[in-house]
This record gives C-alpha cells, sequence and structure tokens, in this order.
C-alpha cells in the first residue's frame, strides 16, 4: 500500500498546516510513521482499540481513529491533542489518508492488470472482463519501455506516474526493479516525431526530478487492449536491439531499428555462417528455463524434470550449434539481443494479411 516515507511526508505536512502531531499504525499496531514518539502505553492503547468495536476513541490524551478500506481495517490514526480542533484535525486527516490509500489500491490493481496484459497471459475474455472492472477502455497506445541504470526507486516511479496522472487512459506499472511500463493514449498524436518527443521527455524528466538516468524503447501503436502486447514486445526489442546499433541515444522507436542488412551483419558476427533459424521444442524450453532462472541450472533442471547432466549436456549442446556457452552471463546476453535481431527480422519479412483473410 502506501510506503512509510509517504506517510510521514503526508504527515508532516498536516502537523504544519493543523499543529496537531500525528502517527499512524497499520491493522496490526506496527507503528509506520509520526511526528511525536508515542509511548509505550499508547502502542498498548492501539492493540486494545484494535480489539474494540468503536471506529473513533480518546485515550491517553490522544484521539485514536480507525481508516478501513473495502471492509478491512488498514491503519489506526493517532492524533496528538485534547479538543475538538484535535479531533477535527484527525478526522479530516483519516479522511484524506483513506483517499490516498484508495487510490494507490486501484492504481495497484490496473498496475497487475497491465503487467497481464502486456505478457498476453490473459484469455481475450477475462482480459475484457478485467478492464470493464477497472473502467479500462479501449484506446490507441503505444507502449513505453522504461530502463532505468541502478534501478527504479519509489521515488523514480512516483515521477513517472504523475507525469501521466492527468490522462486516465494512460496506464503505468513497475516490472521489476529496473523497468517500468506505460501504455500511453496517441490517439491525439499524429506522427512518430510526437512519439519521439515524449519518449526524450520521460528520459529529461526522470533525470531532472528523480536523478535517474533512463533509456526508453516504444513499439508500435495497438488499437485494441489485446494488441498491448505485441507493443510491449516491439518496446523491449527497441530497447534491447538499439543498444546494439544506437548505443549513444536514450530513446529508440521499434520502427527505427537498424535495416535488414545492418541486422544480418550482426548475427553473422555473433553466430558466423549458421545464424539459427529456429530450435525444436526442447531446446527452445530448455533456453527459456535457464535464462528465467538467471544462469541457475540446479533450478532449471528441477523445474525441467530432468538430471542436472543431462541439461549440462544440453548446453553444451546448445553451445557447439551457436558458438556462444549461455552459462556465462556475457554469451547469455548477447544471445537474447541476437535472438530479438532475429525476430525482429521475422516480423519484417512475414507478409501482410489482408483483413478478409484467415491464419492458417
Amino acid at each position: 500500500m502506501l510506503s512509510d516515507w509517504k506517510l510521514q511526508e503526508m504527515l508532516e505536512e498536516i502537523e504544519e498546516i493543523s499543529g496537531v502531531g500525528m502517527g499512524i499504525c497499520n491493522g496490526r499496531g506496527e507503528l509506520l510513521a509520526a511526528v511525536f514518539t508515542p509511548g509505550e502505553e499508547i502502542r498498548e492503547a492501539v492493540l486494545q482499540f484494535i480489539g474494540s468495536m468503536a471506529e473513533s476513541q480518546k485515550m491517553l490524551g490522544c484521539h485514536f481513529f480507525k481508516i478501513f478500506l473495502d471492509g478491512e481495517l488498514e491503519y489506526v490514526l493517532l492524533a496528538q491533542a485534547d479538543g475538538a480542533e484535535a479531533y477535527l484535525a484527525g478526522r479530516m486527516a483519516a479522511c484524506q489518508i483513506r483517499g490516498v490509500a484508495g487510490a494507490c489500491r486501484e492504481r495497484l490493481d490496473e498496475g497487475a492488470f497491465l503487467r497481464d496484459a502486456l505478457l498476453g497471459s490473459l484469455p481475450e475474455a477475462d482480459l475484457l472482463c478485467r478492464a470493464k472492472r477497472l473502467h479500462i477502455g479501449n484506446a490507441q497506445r503505444v507502449v513505453f519501455v522504461i530502463e532505468a541504470a541502478g534501478g527504479l526507486d519509489e521515488i523514480a516511479m512516483e515521477t513517472v506516474r504523475m507525469m501521466f496522472a492527468a490522462d486516465s487512459r494512460d496506464l503505468v506499472t513497475e516490472l521489476d526493479g529496473t523497468t517500468a511500463a506505460l501504455a500511453k493514449d496517441v490517439g491525439r498524436m499524429k506522427d512518430g516525431r510526437e512519439l519521439a518527443e515524449l519518449a526524450e521527455m520521460i528520459v529529461d524528466t526522470l533525470r531532472a526530478e528523480a536523478l535517474v538516468n533512463a533509456r526508453v524503447g516504444y513499439g508500435g501503436r495497438a488499437k485494441s487492449l489485446r494488441e498491448l502486447s505485441r507493443s510491449y514486445e516491439e518496446a523491449r526489442t527497441a530497447l534491447e536491439v538499439g543498444g546494439v546499433f544506437y548505443a549513444g541515444r536514450s530513446a529508440v522507436s521499434y520502427g527505427e531499428l537498424g535495416p535488414a542488412g545492418l541486422c544480418e551483419i550482426f548475427l553473422r558476427e555473433v553466430f558466423g555462417e549458421n545464424v539459427p533459424e529456429r530450435f525444436d521444442e526442447e531446446t527452445a524450453v530448455t533456453i527459456r528455463t535457464f535464462f528465467a532462472n538467471n544462469l541457475n541450472i540446479s533450478e532449471t533442471a528441477r523445474q525441467l524434470y530432468v538430471h542436472r547432466n543431462t541439461l549440462v549436456y544440453r548446453l553444451e549442446r546448445i553451445e557447439r550449434e551457436l558458438g556462444l556457452d549461455i552459462r556465462k552471463f556475457e554469451d547469455a546476453m548477447l544471445f537474447q539481443i541476437a535472438w530479438m535481431v532475429i525476430a525482429h527480422l521475422e516480423r519484417q519479412k512475414a507478409p501482410i494479411r489482408k483483413p478478409q483473410e484467415k491464419p492458417i
């Protein structure tokens, strides 16, 4: 839910305005933030208050308030003062925290939805049902993948969210400790120049306000929620492949990746004349699982239900075929980039299917 530093910031602002010192505990009575130091007797009183039926109570010179979200006790707010003014300040603070926490929870739900949509892990019926429940409509969106050198901290993520908070059709989520994704409504953007300016603005804002050096890759336009996964894959490819062909660029579009000839030269430098086109199912699953487990042989063997020596044999066979030992981090990263280049070339060569044609 809300981070401790955010709660602390809110309490300090409330004290500055109202002159009332406040503290806040979670639903288990653990102190999360405060502008005064509650004594042990106060902490015991909080536990007693949590176990009571009362929603607000005055004890030991403090007003206590319960803050519920979706019917569950989320926080207990303490207002350290007597009198009607302290009670009123506490009530207003409780309302403010409830509103911010509720918005944060809704944002987390939207973030989980966006992650599932980007990965294409939801059946279309489930995707549309969840979108309806969250009031997320179809729009023409482009997915931007934002990668931060050294990691995305809370300040950086909040900076990205605030940049796009004004438009409810824009969706933002954190993907892992170093990357975030933005599904931006681009219905009013007419050309690629505006998208490029937006990507550069994200980089510049993160550098200026969050002191974070970032790179941005973005894909093509997605006309529906289902197409977000395609735009996301293109954005990831732009980020990774762009790092090879446009090393000095901080923002790269999938549409401006290197021409086919340059890509093929890169692949020949990696694989020689034997550039792989596809792998059999066993090899493909082995490589995906090995990468998913961060090159951990024991865990990969366990998940594949094979003996460790069997997995080592497979990896050695892949090394003989590719000329890359993907057990080594450098070779593994090189292979992943090369495989994205291959996928990029396949998309370029794929014939455009007319609407009335059906896939085989």
